[in-house]
């Protein structure tokens, strides 16, 4: 699903974007370190924000997020500049983090 399209995005594409400052083999690890970070912090977030807002309103909000930041990833990877991982983590980390939040844990009921 989703979550496998941003392993693949910062395992493997992550030498091509570029990264000023960082040995090239260190790259894909950071950057799924970071994704599968917020990936957590979004889950452990998603138990108070769905029952504060509502599932329906997550579920909304997330799907219009994860729009937005598929988007930024896209123009993100179509310019032709090569100093772009910042910006590319960014939209990467929101992505898993909103996933979370809205399609990820919206449809669990808690009991």
């Amino acid at each position: 699903g989703d979550y496998a399209a941003l392993v693949y995005t910062s395992v493997y594409l992550a030498p091509f974007v570029g990264a000023p400052g960082l040995e090239t083999s260190r790259v894909p690890g950071s950057m799924l370190m970071a994704v599968s970070l917020m990936n957590l912090l979004g889950a452990l977030s998603a138990v108070w924000v769905i029952d504060k807002f509502g599932r329906k309103r997550c579920m909304l909000v997330g799907l219009g997020g994860m729009g937005a930041c598929s988007l930024l990833m896209t123009i993100f990877l179509l310019t032709p500049t090569t100093s772009l991982l910042g910006p590319m983590l960014i939209a990467m980390c929101a992505f898993a983090f909103i996933f979370q939040i809205g399609p990820g844990c919206g449809y669990f009921v808690m009991i």
